[in-house]
C-alpha cells in the first residue's frame, strides 16, 4: 500500500484481490475512488503521477470528464476516450489496484478500515513483470526500439517501462 498527500488531498493506493462486491462503499462521495485493471498499471508511480496531473488539471479547469475519478481514469490510461479507458484500464476481474482520496483524512482512514472487509491486499499485483511489460507496451503503443533505448538508459526493465508510461501521461496532459 502507498499512502500520500498532494495539494489538499490525502490518498492511498492499494493493490487488492476483491472477495465481495464493493460497489456500496465506493459510492461514498466524500471519499472518491477509482479502480484499475492491475495488468496495465506500471507500479505506484504510474497512479501517483496521473493523480497529480489530474488534480492540477482540475485546479486549472482543464478537466475532460465531469468527475474527478473519471478524469483520473483518463489520465492513467493517457487517453481522452472514456470507453477506451474503461475497456482497457477498468477492472476485469477480482485483481485490481484501488485509489481512494479525500480532503477529509478521518473519512479516508475509516474508509480504509471498511475496505479491509471486502478483500485482501496483495503487493504482487502492483509489481512489474514480463507479462505486464508486454501488456503496457501494447496498450500504450510503445515499440520495441523505444523500450530498448529506455532499458539501456535505466538498466532496469521495470524502470524503463515505467518511465515510458509516465511520458505518455505527460504528453496526454499537454493535450488536455
Amino acid at each position: 500500500m502507498y499512502i500520500g498527500n498532494y495539494e489538499n488531498y490525502h490518498f492511498f493506493i492499494i493493490p487488492m484481490i476483491i472477495k465481495t462486491n464493493i460497489t456500496d462503499i465506493l459510492q461514498d462521495g466524500i471519499v472518491k475512488t477509482q479502480v484499475f485493471n492491475n495488468e496495465l498499471i506500471a507500479g505506484y508511480e504510474h497512479i501517483i503521477y496521473a493523480f497529480k496531473t489530474t488534480i492540477r488539471a482540475w485546479k486549472e479547469k482543464r478537466n475532460i470528464a465531469k468527475s474527478l475519478p473519471m478524469d483520473l481514469l483518463l489520465s492513467v490510461a493517457a487517453t481522452r476516450q472514456i470507453k477506451e479507458a474503461l475497456d482497457k484500464i477498468g477492472v476485469k476481474n477480482e485483481k485490481c489496484i484501488l485509489i481512494a482520496f479525500s480532503e477529509d483524512k478521518e473519512k479516508l482512514d475509516s474508509f480504509l478500515k471498511e475496505l479491509s472487509k471486502y478483500g485482501i491486499e496483495d503487493e504482487s499485483l502492483i509489481k512489474i513483470n514480463n507479462e505486464k511489460i508486454k501488456n503496457l507496451m501494447n496498450f500504450f503503443k510503445i515499440n520495441e526500439k523505444e523500450f530498448l533505448i529506455s532499458k539501456k538508459l535505466y538498466e532496469s526493465e521495470e524502470i524503463a517501462i515505467q518511465s515510458l508510461v509516465l511520458e505518455k501521461i505527460a504528453l496526454f496532459d499537454l493535450t488536455r
